[in-house]
């Protein structure tokens, strides 16, 4: 995914990135191609504010995304 690596490191502690089936990372509860068009509204945002992207589509991967992200986040092994 194109991210940067400090971001990525947080994603991947948070449990937020993960590998479909095909080995893609992709972030949770996303697919692949969701995970590139989501990412692709983040770049093309200018403002990351509320009043930021209004897009439904935006609003529906980053809700979906969210909720996923928090459940993986749950599942945390302590080692």
């Amino acid at each position: 995914m194109p991210i940067p690596d400090d971001y990525r490191t947080y994603l991947q502690q948070t449990r937020a990135v993960q590998k479909d089936e095909r080995g893609r990372e992709v972030l949770a509860g996303l697919t692949f191609s969701e995970t590139h068009e989501y990412l692709a509204y983040l770049r093309n945002c200018k403002s990351h504010e509320p009043g930021g992207p209004s897009s439904e589509r935006y609003l529906k991967l980053a809700r979906q995304h969210a909720r996923a992200a928090r459940l993986a986040g749950r599942f945390r092994t302590i080692n």
